[in-house]
């Protein structure tokens, strides 16, 4: 009887190993394999999202400054316009010439 019970011991203990074991080393392989390619492909996209984002607010900046240059000189002209005498009267000034 003694013999009878270390066989089907035996024979648990291997189908276990063949289907419990099996499916969870692959079910393993699978989570281990899906963290792996999500941690290295974290480490690989943000940096360049991290130099996207500089990159493009250093444009915008540089824009911004270009737009200020420009409204200042467009200012300025205004003025000294303005400062000459007022408006021009560019019909009178071909009649005469």
């Amino acid at each position: 009887m003694l013999e009878g019970v270390k066989n089907i011991f035996n024979y648990a203990l291997t189908e276990g190993e063949k289907t419990g074991l099996a499916k969870g080393e692959k079910i393993g392989l699978a989570k281990g394999s899906a963290i792996t390619l999500g941690v290295c492909g974290v480490l690989y996209f943000v940096p360049k999202g991290i130099k996207f984002v500089k990159k493009k607010i250093s444009e915008k900046k540089a824009h911004d400054e270009m737009g200020e240059k420009i409204y200042a000189a467009f200012s300025e002209e205004l003025t000294d316009s303005s400062d000459e005498g007022g408006a021009v009267d560019e019909e009178g000034e071909n009649q005469n010439a």
